[in-house]
C-alpha cells in the first residue's frame, strides 16, 4: 500500500504484483485529510494510516482497514499533533509528528479494539522524544524494541525499549541558524551554532550535514556560496565567543576536497559576523570591535581594512558592489543599548565613513544593497530604512509591521530581489513588499511565530515573477515559501532554425522556458496551421542557461515535422504551465519561419569516360530523383550542345537510397552515348 494526498483528500494505492501495477482507492473517509504514513501486518490485510487535516496540517488523523483496503474506518477523535510517520511493532503502534511528537499505544489489541479506543490511547500515549524538532519518520528495523525517529535539521532520536523512552542521537533543537546562502531555488546552505552547516539540493525537502572541517565549538554566523563548488563561512570559535566577541575565524569550502579549510586572518581577529564576496577573488568580512577584513586572492589571505571604524562598533552585516562596501551594525561607545550605524567604505578614500539614518534604532542587524545606489537596512523594533543614493542618506519607511495582529519584534534578516520586491524576517514574522517598501504584507509562518528568524534568502527567476524564499532561525527552524507576483507568467523562447530535406522532413530547433518553473516544458509545432506534433524542450543548451541563470541548461528542443505543401510556414508555441499559486499565463508563440520544399529534379553526373577500344563511344553514370515522385525519371543527354539521347534512371543505387530515404534505391543510370 502507498498513501498520499491529491490536494483535496487522502489517497491510497494498492499493488498485488510486487509494485508493477497499482490501483487507486477512492474513499470519502479520506476527505479533508492528508495521509502521510502507512504500516500493516497480517500480509497486508490489517492496515493503519496516519496523517493530518488538509486545511492546516495542525491536527492528526488515524484510519484503519482490516480487509486489505476494501473498506476503511476513520475516528473522529482529535489528535492534537499532526502525524507524519508510523510503525507497527507487534501490537504497539508508534507515530511521529510535529514538535518532536512521539505517540504510542500500550501493548494490546490494536486490531480488535475500536478505532476510537486506539486513537484515544494514542493521544494519551505521548512520550518524550528528546527533541522538539518536527519528526517525519519512525522505524523499528531490527526488532520490536529498537527504533529510530528522524526529522528536520538532521535530528535522529532512538529508543531501545519499544518506544517507552527516546534519546536524541543526532541534530540539535538548541541549534540556532544565523545565516543562509542559496545559489538557486533548490540548492542552499544554512549555518549556525555548534559548528552546524546543513545543505539542501532539493529545495529544502531534505537537509544533510555539510560541515566537514568545521570545529564543533564554532559559531558559524555568516555563510556565502558563490556556486556549488566554492563557499565561505565566518564566525568565532570557543565557548562564549559570540558574547565575548573574540576568536574570529574564516573557512573556505572546496568541492574538490569536500571539506572546509581554515584561512589566514590577522592574529587577534575579533568574532566575525558577516561575509560578502563580490566574485571569486575579492570580498569582505566584518564583525565585532570594528573588525573589517579584505581579501583579493579568493579568501586564502585576509588583511585588515578598518580605517574609520571605532573599536566599540559591532558590524552585523556587510554588502558590496565593485570596490565599495556598506556595513550595518551597532555603536556601543556610549554603552548599552547603543545606536544603530551604517558605514560605507570608499575605495578611492580608503576609509570607512559613517552614514547613519535619521532616528536610528539601538541596533541595525542587516543590510542588502540591490545595486550600487539602492538598498535597504533593517533593525531595532520593526525599523526598515531605504537608500537610493548609494547610502549617502536613508529614509525610514512606514511599514505598519506592528499592526494587524503582528507583535512588535526585532528585525534580523533582509533580502531584496530587485529595487521593489523584498522580504524581511524577524521575531516570529516574515513580511514582504512589492513596491519598494511603500506597503508591506505579512506572510504566514504557521507555528513558528514564537521563533526568532535570523536570516532570509530570496531567489528570483529571471523575470522576477516567481520568488523562492528561505528563512532560518531559532529551534533549528527552516521555512520555505514560493511566491508569485501578481502578473501572468507566460513561456518565452526562440525558434532558432528551420530546414527541410528533399523528402519533405522539416527539422527545427530552438528553446523554451516557462518562468513559473525551472523544469522543461512542452512545445507544440504547427505546419501551415496544421498540427505538427508535441515535443519536450529538455535538450542541453548551455548558451540559454548562461543567458538565463537559475533555470539551468535543459531547455532546448530539436524536433521534426512533415511538410504538407511546396511552401511551409512552421510555427512553434511554448505551452504554459501554471503551478499551484501561480497567476495564469498563456501559451506563447516562440516564432514562425517559412521553408520551401524542393520541386525540381536533383542528382549527379558521377562520371564520363571514353571507350579506348571504340573511339567516340562515351560511358556516363550517375543518378537522378524528382522530389515529386518516388519512381524513376528520364534523363536527357547533350554532347557539345547537341542531342545525345534519353533514357530512364532506374538502376539500383543503394548509396542514393540510403542518402535520401523514402525514394528507394532505383534512381541510378549508366548509359552509352556518342561523341560529336
Amino acid at each position: 500500500l502507498a498513501v498520499g494526498n491529491d490536494g483535496t483528500k487522502g489517497v491510497v494505492f494498492r499493488t498485488d504484483d510486487n509494485g508493477v501495477n497499482w490501483t487507486k482507492k477512492d474513499d470519502s473517509t479520506f476527505s479533508g485529510y492528508m495521509l502521510k504514513a502507512v504500516d500493516f501486518s497480517g500480509g497486508g490485510t490489517n492496515v493503519y494510516a496516519v496523517g493530518c487535516d488538509q486545511a492546516t496540517c495542525q491536527n492528526g488523523v488515524i484510519v484503519r482497514t482490516t480487509d486489505g483496503g476494501t473498506t476503511w474506518d476513520k475516528d473522529s477523535t482529535t489528535i492534537s499533533k499532526p502525524l507524519f510517520g508510523m510503525d507497527i511493532t507487534g501490537t504497539v503502534l508508534v507515530s511521529a509528528g510535529g514538535n518532536g511528537t512521539i505517540l504510542k499505544t500500550a501493548a494490546g489489541t490494536i486490531w480488535t479494539d475500536s478505532l476510537a479506543t486506539v486513537a484515544g490511547n494514542l493521544e494519551s500515549g505521548a512520550v518524550s522524544s528528546g527533541t522538539t524538532s518536527k519528526l517525519v519518520d519512525v522505524s523499528f528495523p531490527l526488532d520490536g524494541s529498537t527504533g529510530f525517529a528522524s526529522g528536520v535539521a538532521g535530528v535522529v532520536t532512538k529508543t531501545s525499549d519499544a518506544g517507552a523512552s527516546w534519546t536524541l542521537k543526532a541534530g540539535s533543537d538548541d541549534a540556532v541558524f544565523y545565516s543562509s546562502s542559496f545559489i538557486d531555488e533548490n540548492r542552499g546552505w544554512v549555518s549556525g551554532s555548534d559548528g552546524t552547516i546543513l545543505k539542501t539540493a532539493d529545495g529544502g525537502t531534505n537537509w544533510a550535514a555539510d560541515a566537514t572541517g568545521i570545529p564543533g565549538d564554532m559559531s558559524v554566523i555568516g555563510i556565502q556560496f558563490l556556486d556549488a563548488d566554492t563557499g565561505f563561512a565566518v564566525g568565532c570559535q570557543g565557548a562564549g565567543c559570540e558574547t565575548n566577541g573574540i576568536d574570529g575565524r574564516v573557512y573556505k569550502y572546496s568541492s574538490g576536497t569536500g571539506t572546509w579549510s581554515l584561512m589566514n586572518i590577522p592574529a587577534g581577529t575579533k568574532a566575525l559576523r558577516s561575509i560578502h564576496m563580490t566574485g571569486s577573488n575579492n570580498g569582505w568580512a566584518v564583525g565585532e570591535g570594528g573588525e573589517a577584513l579584505w581579501t583579493s586572492d579568493g579568501g586564502s589571505n585576509w588583511t585588515g581594512k578598518s580605517s574609520g571604524l571605532p573599536p566599540d562598533v559591532t558590524l552585523n552585516s556587510v554588502d558590496a558592489f565593485g570596490a565599495d562596501a556598506w556595513a550595518a551594525g551597532q555603536d556601543l561607545t556610549g554603552g548599552s543599548p547603543g545606536t544603530g550605524v551604517i558605514y560605507k567604505y570608499s575605495d578611492a578614500a580608503g576609509i570607512w565613513g559613517r552614514l547613519d539614518p535619521a532616528s536610528a534604532p539601538s541596533i541595525l542587524t542587516s543590510i542588502d544593497m540591490v545595486d550600487s545606489q539602492a538598498g535597504y537596512a533593517i533593525g531595532g523594533i520593526d525599523k526598515v530604512y531605504k537608500t537610493t543614493n548609494g547610502g549617502n542618506s536613508w529614509t525610514l519607511l512606514s511599514t505598519g509591521l506592528s499592526g494587524g495582529g503582528m507583535v512588535p519584534g526585532l528585525l534580523a534578516g533582509v533580502s531584496f530581489v530587485d529595487r521593489n520586491v523584498g522580504f524581511v524576517a524577524g521575531s516570529g514574522k516574515v513580511v514582504t513588499t512589492a513596491d519598494g517598501g511603500q506597503s508591506w504584507t505579512a506572510e504566514a509562518v504557521g507555528t513558528n511565530a514564537s521563533a526568532h528568524l535570523n536570516t532570509i534568502a530570496a531567489n528570483s527567476n529571471i523575470n522576477g515573477e516567481r520568488i523562492v524564499t528561505y528563512v532560518a532561525g531559532e529551534n533549528a527552524t527552516v521555512l520555505k515559501q514560493t511566491k508569485y507576483m501578481n502578473v501572468p507568467v507566460s513561456p518565452f523562447g526562440s525558434l532558432d532554425g528551420v530546414s527541410v530535406d528533399y523528402a519533405g522532413q522539416i527539422s527545427l530547433d530552438g528553446w523554451a522556458i516557462d518562468p513559473s518553473i525551472i523544469s522543461p516544458i512542452k512545445v507544440h509545432v504547427y505546419v501551415n496551421g496544421q498540427w505538427g506534433g508535441e515535443f519536450t524542450a529538455d535538450a542541453s543548451r548551455p548558451d540559454v542557461g548562461a543567458a538565463y541563470p537559475g533555470y539551468g541548461d535543459n531547455h532546448g528542443f530539436s524536433a521534426t515535422a512533415t511538410a504538407n505543401a511546396a511552401s511551409n510556414t512552421v510555427c512553434v508555441y511554448g505551452i504554459d504551465v501554471n503551478p499551484e499559486g501561480a497567476p495564469g499565463g498563456s501559451n506563447a508563440l516562440l516564432g514562425c519561419k517559412t521553408v520551401d520544399l524542393a520541386v525540381d529534379p536533383f542528382g549527379d553526373l558521377n562520371g564520363v569516360s571514353e571507350d579506348t577500344n571504340n573511339p567516340g563511344q562515351l560511358t556516363l553514370d550517375g543518378w537522378a530523383i524528382d522530389p515529386n515522385t518516388t519512381g524513376p525519371i528520364q534523363v536527357h543527354v547533350y554532347v557539345n550542345g547537341q542531342w545525345g539521347g534519353a533514357f530512364t534512371a532506374d538502376a539500383s543505387r543503394p548509396d542514393v537510397g540510403a542518402a535520401f530515404p523514402g525514394y528507394g534505391d532505383n534512381h541510378g543510370f549508366s548509359e552509352i552515348g556518342r561523341a560529336h
